[in-house]
Formats: structure tokens, C-alpha cells, sequence
């Protein structure tokens, strides 16, 4: 049997005519945002003020040990001078404000804070061991704040073991506190609790130290905020590892961090908001897993923002690595996402300035209502679509993942302005349920082995004005850019009968610019998988009406679509924006009566009068 294949390469480069460029930018400089956007900057999405984020006491560790009051922690008779101190067998209860330096342990017990709500408490751990059977080690029922202190070189230890006979207080972590509570310093707290780790009912604040937290349910919980400056993170969680909700106010239940170390395994998400999820910086290895099918296991995730400006982040993930149900923005950052559904996914839009993100496993890379690219460094591995705009809320958790059938959509769109991406789908390479656009950026796409899905796909208009994309894939659905754009670009199809099949082919794509005339060869695409169709775009060049298509090597072929420009000059061109050739690279070969061909190009341009055009390399 004949069967056709097709590799689609759409390519845009900069047919530059005069003189030799040394190299092509990612940004978007001078570029537009098409139909849909327009540029966008981090001070466009400042949502949180973080100015005062942290106060000068929330970072201040130092203390005079001869004006602090001393209590030596016992299961027989904990001691201390002060009358603001009450003893009740192993419940330590502190009255008044001030310092105080906290000593020894209690087998069964806990230090209580319960004071005016005008004072401010400081506790520091001096190798503290506090274990309670029933309720929390460190309990903050009022004040107007506290302040944990870790002691250089300290290590202490807090652990709760059940919270049964506290449902009416409603006290469910190891270190509870009501007030705002901030914990700091440069020595280590292991906790251990049958609930939460560490919870506050106001702000939690952490800028330094050393954490080590198993819990039943939550790491770190903070009703109005988790913020965090510093640290070194080690959690393990029943449910999410850092969690904030704030039901009663709506920009309240968000989750800040500037820095530290967060290796976080969690039974539900690996950090949750019910606001905003903000990341300056940070080193983050986040894992998540259920054994429950109805458990949000995302790694990332807020209900109305996702920030993520800086720092480097590992996500192994059983749900989506990234999600928001409003917008995320990628503004910098290194990310490694393995992922059991989507990579990043947003309802609203996803935006990404900047930053290197490789999806090495996923559902769908990219997705939102709208995605934009602006920069940056972006790979993506899909067993679905590489980027998705879908117009509408994505409702998986663990069943499909991604089984939602999304309708088209106008305020759906893709826009790519620039930046680098490699794309190797199994669905859809770029999937748009309304508009496609591309005005800078070099995008490699090695799409589907099926005629179900297509390297490019979108319901809309799909506009190229700059740049360089190519893609391979399947010729049953394969699209091109529209009659709108002001670049040239080829659909082309290839077939001939050949009793192999070619896995792990290389496409080698060479555009003839100012740098391929100093002799350089610019982009290449390896398509993963046995391909058909092909269409290219080259930048500033200029297809009239009956475009010339050479064929070589025997084979039959056939031009599917480019631009139609009558009122350009009409010379024929001897020579080719891009070949494409295979190489095996010692990779297997299987019977089967395909074979990608090689392909040669030859047509007139508007731009190319007079100048003097390489032979392809062959």
C-alpha cells in the first residue's frame, strides 16, 4: 500500500539582504503582539505590595541572653523567676509580654502564650523538646504578636500527637498560633504532628532557620499569608505542604516567598492558594502523589494569580505542575516540570516573559484561555497538545487527565513574540481554539504520528509577521498560516512507496539569511516520530501567484498552500530557504511502506532580485 507523509515546515527566518548577521535575538524587541496583546512587563503584574512585606523585627535574631527570662523546661518542675509565668504541671502559660529563652522539655506538654492584646512575645529555643499527646506543643491563644527564635546551633524538637479532644478550640497543629507569628533564627525545628505542622489563623512569617515538618495534613498554614524569606524547608505532608485560604477577605490567603531551600512532598498540592502564589526567588523541589481521585495534587497553584518571577524549580507532580484558575506569568526562573497533566495551565491567561522551562512529561504543556509568549527558553514533551489555548476552565484532577472537549472560542488565542521553543507533541504541536499569532521567537514544532491532530491547529486566524517556526506532522490536519500574514511561508506534502520506516529522522532546516551567507547553517528539527506534510516561512519573503516547486529524488509531491502576492517582481529563484534531509543516527528501522523524503524548494521572492543565494547542502 502507498501511504503519504507529510512534514509540515512552517519557518520564518530573517531574510536579511544587506550584509551578515552574527546571530538572532529571542527577545521581542520592535515586535507586536498581534490582534490580541500588548507587551507586558512585571510592573504590569505587580499584584502584591511587597514592600513591607517583612518588618525589621520578622528578620531580627539577635537577643541579650541576660535580659531574657529564663525558663528551664521539666516534666518534675520547670522553673522561671518571672510572675508572667504560670505553671500548671507541663502547661507552661506565658502572661506577659517580653522575651524569653526557652530551655529542657516536656514529655507531655506545652508552652502556652496568652497575654493583652496590646504585647509582644518573643520565644527562643534553646534545644527545646516538646511533645504533647493531645493538642500542640506551642499554642499562641492571644497577643499582638509572636516571634519563634531558633538559637544558632540549636536543635528542637516539637511533637503532637493526636488533636481528638480539641475540636472545640478548633487547635490543629503542632505550633498553633491565632495572632500573626513569625519564626527566625539560624538553628533547627523538627516537628511532628498528627494535623498540621504549623499553623497561624492570621500571618504566618518564616525568614530564617532550619525545618524539618511531618504532618498529617498540612506543612505550613496561614489563613491570611505564608510569607517566607529565607529558610531551609524539608516537608512532608498528608495534605498540601503550604497552604493559605482566607475565605472572609479576597486579597487575603496568599503565599509570598523571596528565597530559602523547599524540598516538599505532598498528599494533596505542594503549595495552595486561595490568592495569590508569589515566588521572587527560591530553590524549589516540589513531589506530589494521592492515592485518593479527587485530591488537587498540583504542584503550584492559586485561585486567581500565579507569579513566579525568579528562582529554580523541580516539580514531579500527579496533577497539573502549575495552575491557576485565573492568570499565571512565568517572568524568570529555571523550570523542570514532570508532570501527570498539564504542565502550566491558567483559565484565564498564561503569560510567559521569560525564563528556561523544560516539560519533559506531561498531558498538555502550555494551556490557557489565552497563552503568550514573550521570551525565554521553552521545551516541551506532550502526550496531548504542546500549547493549548482552550477557552475555558479545565476541571481534570487525576481521571482523564485533559479530557475536556473545548468549543471555539474568541477570546481564546496564542501570541508568540518571541523566545525559543521546541515543542515534540503527540496531539496537537500548537492548538488554538481562536487565533494563532506569530511576530518573533524561533519555534520548532515535531508534531503527531496520526491525521487526528496537527502540528498547527486553531479555529480562528493564525498570522505570522516575524520570526521562525517549522513543524512536522501529519498531513489530515495539517494548517498553515493565513492570507493576513506578511510573511511567505509553504504547505508542501511528500510521499513514495519505501519499505522502511525511519525513527529518529532528523530534518535539517537551512535558511538562507545574512548569517547563512557567511556560511552558517541556523535551524534543525528532529522529529520524534514517522511525520507527512511540510510547511515553511521565511521572514520578509514575498510568494507571488504560481510559485515554482522542484522536485527531486523521484518522488511525487504536491504544493498545499502559501500567500498569494501578485504585485511583487516575478524572477525565479535557483536555490532553496531550507532542505530537508535524513539522518538515521544508528537509530532502529522497522518494515513499513513509508519513508520521509528529501525536498527542494524553488520559487520566486520579491527581495531576492540580483542577490546571489547558496546551493543547499545535500
Amino acid at each position: 500500500m502507498k501511504r503519504k507523509y507529510m512534514i509540515i515546515v512552517l519557518m520564518a527566518g530573517a531574510l536579511e539582504l544587506t550584509g551578515c548577521s552574527q546571530g538572532t535575538s529571542n527577545s521581542a524587541k520592535n515586535g507586536t503582539t498581534g490582534s490580541e496583546n500588548t507587551i507586558i512587563s512585571e510592573s504590569d503584574i505587580a499584584i502584591l505590595d511587597t514592600e513591607d512585606m517583612f518588618t525589621e523585627r520578622d528578620r531580627d535574631t539577635e537577643y541579650d541572653e541576660s535580659e531574657c527570662t529564663a525558663i528551664s523546661l521539666s516534666d518534675e518542675e520547670t522553673k522561671c523567676d518571672s510572675d508572667g509565668v504560670k505553671m500548671d504541671g507541663q502547661t507552661v502559660t506565658i502572661t506577659e509580654g517580653g522575651t524569653y529563652l526557652l530551655t529542657g522539655s516536656l514529655s507531655n506538654g506545652s508552652v502556652v502564650v496568652d497575654t493583652d492584646k496590646t504585647e509582644k512575645v518573643q520565644l527562643i529555643l534553646e534545644n527545646v523538646s516538646i511533645i504533647n499527646e493531645e493538642g500542640a506543643g506551642i499554642c499562641v491563644e492571644q497577643a499582638d504578636k509572636v516571634f519563634i527564635t531558633l538559637a544558632d546551633g540549636s536543635t528542637n524538637k516539637i511533637v503532637s500527637n493526636s488533636f481528638t479532644g480539641n475540636e472545640d478550640t478548633n487547635i490543629d497543629g503542632a505550633i498553633f498560633s491565632r495572632e500573626d507569628l513569625t519564626l527566625n533564627g539560624s538553628g533547627t525545628l523538627k516537628i511532628t504532628s498528627a494535623a498540621h505542622g504549623i499553623v497561624s489563623k492570621d500571618d504566618l512569617v518564616l525568614t530564617g532557620g532550619v525545618y524539618q515538618i511531618q504532618s498529617e495534613k498540612q506543612g505550613l498554614s496561614g489563613k491570611e499569608s505564608v510569607r517566607i524569606a529565607d529558610g531551609t524547608f524539608t516537608i512532608t505532608s498528608g495534605t498540601d505542604a503550604i497552604h493559605s485560604e482566607d475565605t472572609d477577605e479576597d486579597t487575603k490567603g496568599f503565599v509570598y516567598i523571596t528565597g530559602g531551600v523547599l524540598t516538599l512532598a505532598a498528599g494533596g498540592d505542594g503549595i495552595s492558594s486561595s490568592y495569590v502564589v508569589q515566588a521572587d526567588g527560591g530553590s524549589f523541589d516540589i513531589s506530589t502523589s494521592s492515592t485518593e481521585t479527587d485530591t488537587s495534587t498540583k504542584g503550584i497553584k492559586a485561585q486567581k494569580y500565579v507569579i513566579l518571577k525568579d528562582g529554580t524549580y523541580q516539580l514531579a507532580t500527579a496533577d497539573d505542575g502549575i495552575h491557576c484558575n485565573g492568570n499565571v506569568y512565568v517572568c524568570g526562573g529555571t523550570y523542570s516540570i514532570n508532570s501527570g497533566d498539564d504542565g502550566i495551565h491558567a483559565d484565564d491567561q498564561t503569560v510567559v516573559l521569560d525564563g528556561k522551562i523544560d516539560i519533559t512529561n506531561c498531558y498538555e504543556g502550555i494551556e490557557g484561555q489565552s497563552v503568550t509568549i514573550q521570551d525565554g527558553t521553552i521545551k516541551i514533551v506532550s502526550s496531548d497538545d504542546g500549547l493549548n489555548a482552550a477557552g475555558g476552565n479545565d476541571q481534570s484532577s487525576m481521571g482523564r487527565p485533559g479530557e475536556n472537549t473545548f468549543q471555539e472560542d474568541s477570546d481564546a488565542y496564542i501570541d508568540i513574540l518571541g523566545g525559543t521553543i521546541e515543542i515534540d507533541a503527540k496531539g496537537d504541536g500548537i492548538d488554538s481554539n481562536g487565533d494563532f499569532s506569530v511576530s518573533g521567537g524561533v519555534i520548532y514544532v515535531s508534531g503527531p504520528g496520526d491525521d487526528g491532530n496537527g502540528a498547527l491547529d486553531y479555529d480562528g486566524t493564525a498570522t505570522i509577521t516575524g520570526g521562525t517556526v517549522v513543524a512536522a506532522g501529519m498531513s489530515g490536519m495539517a494548517q498553515n498560516f493565513g492570507s493576513d500574514s506578511t510573511q511567505g511561508q509553504r504547505l508542501a506534502e511528500r510521499a513514495r512507496r519505501k519499505q522502511k520506516e525511519l525513527r529518529g529522522h532528523r530534518a535539517h532546516v537551512h535558511e538562507i539569511r545574512g548569517a547563512d551567507r557567511c556560511g552558517q547553517r541556523q535551524p534543525h528539527l528532529l522529529p520524534r516520530r514517522p511525520c507527512r506534510g511540510c510547511a515553511r516561512n521565511a521572514r520578509g519573503d514575498r510568494i507571488p501567484r504560481g510559485a515554482h516547486h522542484q522536485q527531486q529524488h523521484g518522488a511525487s509531491g504536491r504544493l498545499l498552500q502559501g500567500p498569494r502576492h501578485g504585485s511583487v517582481q516575478r524572477r525565479r529563484i535557483r536555490g532553496v530557504l531550507m532542505r530537508i534531509g535524513i539522518d538515521l543516527g544508528g537509530t532502529s528501522v522497522k518494515a513499513r511502506n513509508t519513508e520521509i523524503l528529501c525536498m527542494l524548494f524553488s520559487y520566486n521572492t520579491q527581495d531576492s532580485i540580483g542577490k546571489r543565494f547558496p546551493q543547499p547542502f545535500l
